[in-house]
């Protein structure tokens, strides 16, 4: 059997007790199930069960360079990086480490993730090996989508970038839920009550700042996001104010240090945004972390194009970019499909706030509304992709 990276990951995570690694994996919507990887929590369980020492408030780039030095002298399959970068990778070019094996040459790793041949040696390391099929069925549900699975998975995988629909359709904490799958989900810290303590069913969930309620702050957000277990957060940021925005952002780094809240986080910029990447990466900020384009809901898509190329030219291909509001206009979409790697992500609301109106008085009206935005969204899914271009299947006559 051909063993995939994530069933590395669940066997290693088992072998160690982290149990709701595998519970994450399982209660995934998302059909990209092989991205799912350690969080810090997990990361921190795994260096305890090997007796690592860290410090009182690791970074995941440490936990990773801490596991891979002392798995370095556990197996010769296994040769230790440098700690000299935390940026992409983590490379080492010295060419005399000796291990059990011999000369060790040029090695590379990512800083975010345990890659395959690591994973492998882990399980050799702790004498495991996989042991799939794992529920597929339940990995591969899209519970409640507006298309079936197989498809909506396809036009996830074919978008250029990550699509995050910003409003609800029915609440955080709905007694049955959400209406209606979206594999990406944004909502602002004011619209999660205090009683949640999970989000919807969902790939990946983002906890905005909400920049229109300041009287929300930094600790308001990483409060919430623990609470629901968010994937990640979006900082406090100051509207049209960049020195605002630069110590909004410090402090809230400074906070994320020390809060119990362990995903990643999202760095608000506000224009002219490549000033403000500048001056924020003259501080020290971690390039490793997506940076969110604010600022533009307002403006014209020519606006938030040649700001975020203008962005892209001072950052460079390699750092994650997020347009806060961009939506999926006719002009965006042409613009992220002539140049997919103009945006990692974006996020809007205008499926749901178009669907608002549809359906008859009554009871679950909000059916009728969650049906008829997970269309748009499908639509819109297609149109930041190569699919729409395609010269096959343009008409129904075609099927």
């Amino acid at each position: 059997m051909k063993y995939k990276p994530i069933d590395y990951r669940i066997a290693i995570a088992d072998a160690c007790g982290i149990t709701d690694f595998r519970e994450t994996v399982l209660q995934s919507n998302s059909n990209a199930h092989s991205a799912i990887y350690y969080r810090k929590h997990q990361l921190a369980a795994l260096a305890d069960f090997f007796d690592i020492t860290t410090s009182d408030t690791p970074t995941k780039e440490d936990l990773y360079a801490r596991i891979r030095t002392h798995l370095a002298h556990q197996t010769s399959e296994y040769p230790p990086p440098t700690e000299e970068s935390q940026t992409d990778t983590i490379e080492s070019n010295r060419s005399d480490i000796t291990t059990d094996g011999g000369i060790v040459g040029t090695v590379s790793y990512p800083a975010d993730k345990f890659a395959f041949k690591e994973l492998i040696s882990i399980a050799t390391a702790l004498d495991i090996s996989p042991d799939p099929p794992y529920a597929e069925v339940e990995m591969r549900r899209l519970a409640g989508s507006s298309i079936a699975g197989p498809y909506l998975a396809k036009l996830i995988e074919a978008a250029y970038v990550d699509l995050y629909l910003s409003a609800n359709v029915g609440s955080t904490t709905a007694d049955r839920g959400s209406r209606a799958y979206y594999p990406h989900r944004l909502e602002p810290v004011h619209e999660i009550p205090e009683s949640a303590t999970s989000y919807p069913r969902c790939y990946r969930y983002i906890v905005d700042s909400s920049f229109n309620n300041p009287e929300y702050d930094n600790k308001d957000v990483f409060n919430a996001a623990e609470r629901v277990g968010a994937d990640s957060v979006i900082l406090a940021d100051e509207l049209h104010d960049i020195d605002g925005t630069i110590e909004a952002v410090l402090e809230g780094l400074d906070l994320y240090k020390d809060h119990e809240y362990d995903g990643d986080v999202m760095i608000p910029l506000q224009p002219p945004h490549d000033e403000c990447f500048n001056r924020l990466k003259a501080h020290g900020i971690d390039t490793n972390q997506t940076f969110a384009i604010g600022g533009l809901k307002d403006a014209s898509d020519q606006r938030k194009i040649k700001a975020t190329e203008s962005l892209r030219e001072a950052a460079g291909e390699e750092v994650a970019l997020h347009g806060l509001g961009f939506g999926v206009t006719e002009e965006i979409a042409r613009a992220i499909r002539e140049t997919p790697s103009l945006l990692d992500s974006l996020d809007y609301s205008t499926p749901v706030q178009q669907a608002i109106g549809t359906g008859a008085n009554g009871e679950e009206r909000l059916s009728t509304v969650a049906a008829t935005a997970g269309a748009q969204l499908i639509e819109d899914l297609r149109k930041i992709s190569p699919l729409v271009d395609s010269t096959t299947n343009k008409t129904l006559a075609d099927f």
